[in-house]
């Protein structure tokens, strides 16, 4: 969940330590996506998936080590330099994942997808059983067709195989911190997008904190979803992809290099993984600020924005398709 991310991010060769385990873990989970879908619509068994991802994962992996290791010095190892206000927000950063580890939330959505995962190691099948009686369907019907196209629990599945940990206890407890830490983390690429000195930087991470402490009076608020059930893929959408789209874009805005289109690309099959949200979301997102991107400002990146648009149009109009419009 951590060192899997950032030797995968090592593919993108980047100069920060943070920065590569965002784009490693975006990787990880676009090439999730790509790989569960049409699995999922063959009715492959779930060890196929297993072991076909972890094959891939692996293998990205070594790439990015044997990449990382030729320009070692760049991940910007050295004498660390502490700034209060950063280590400020790195405490509420904190305090907030290290709630997952002491308290507990239920509600609905587990009943379904948790269940999912749950059939998917015990019966080595995927969204072919109802989740809440495990009754043989034969096909995905109702909310499993949104699953179907953004397969989270059956991430959530692997994970749990990987670490021989039941997918509960993977989602509420293990995963869910990390998934704080790594929202915390893509809002400090967007500090640094929007502001040079670490001063301000600082300001910026404590305030998004305090909103987050303090902004949870319903629960549709991102600050409550990041606080209470960030492991749920539509929480995750809100907590996760959608700053990094944003980071993303303030990126484009300040560089616009193939590598920063690249990268979008790759977060937005990410954002499809969470749930339909997720697809439109990136969809709408890259749609918008892509199309401003190219048509008034560098006509000939057209085609990376087509490429960035493509997993959220691709995955939509399949959801569309399948549901019957």
């Amino acid at each position: 969940m951590i060192v899997l991310p950032l030797m995968t991010g090592g593919l993108w060769n980047e100069k920060s330590w943070s920065r590569t385990w965002i784009l490693g873990q975006m990787t990880l989970w676009a090439l999730f996506q790509v790989l569960a879908v049409p699995m999922i619509a063959i009715h492959a068994p779930f060890h196929t998936l297993f072991w076909s991802f972890a094959a891939a994962a692996a293998g990205l992996s070594a790439l990015g080590i044997r990449r990382r290791s030729r320009s070692f010095t760049r991940l910007g190892i050295g004498k660390p330099r502490w700034d209060p206000l950063m280590i400020a927000a790195g405490l509420i950063a904190a305090f907030q994942a290290g709630m997952y580890l002491i308290g507990v939330h239920l509600d609905q959505d587990d009943a379904r997808w948790l269940a999912e995962a749950n059939d998917a190691l015990s019966r080595d099948a995927m969204l072919v059983h109802n989740p809440a009686t495990g009754a043989y369907l034969g096909l995905y019907k109702g909310e499993m067709i949104k699953d179907a196209f953004s397969p989270w629990s059956m991430y959530i599945a692997v994970m749990a195989r990987m670490t021989f940990l039941k997918p509960a206890l993977i989602a509420h407890t293990v995963y869910a911190p990390i998934l704080v830490l790594l929202g915390y983390t893509v809002y400090g690429e967007i500090g640094k997008e929007l502001f040079e000195g670490k001063k301000e930087q600082g300001i910026f991470l404590i305030a998004i904190g305090i909103i987050n402490l303090t902004f949870a009076g319903t629960s549709m608020t991102v600050s409550a979803v990041t606080g209470a059930r960030i492991w749920q893929g539509k929480a995750a959408v809100a907590a996760v992809i959608i700053p990094a789209l944003v980071a993303g874009m303030l990126r484009i805005h300040r560089k616009n290099s193939r590598k920063s289109w690249l990268a979008l690309a790759v977060t937005g099959c990410a954002g499809c993984l969470m749930s339909g949200l997720g697809i439109i979301a990136s969809g709408i997102l890259i749609g918008l600020y892509g199309g401003y991107a190219v048509l008034c400002r560098r006509f000939r990146r057209i085609g990376y924005w087509v490429l960035a648009l493509a997993a959220p149009v691709i995955y939509g109009l399949s959801w569309l398709w399948v549901r019957g419009w």
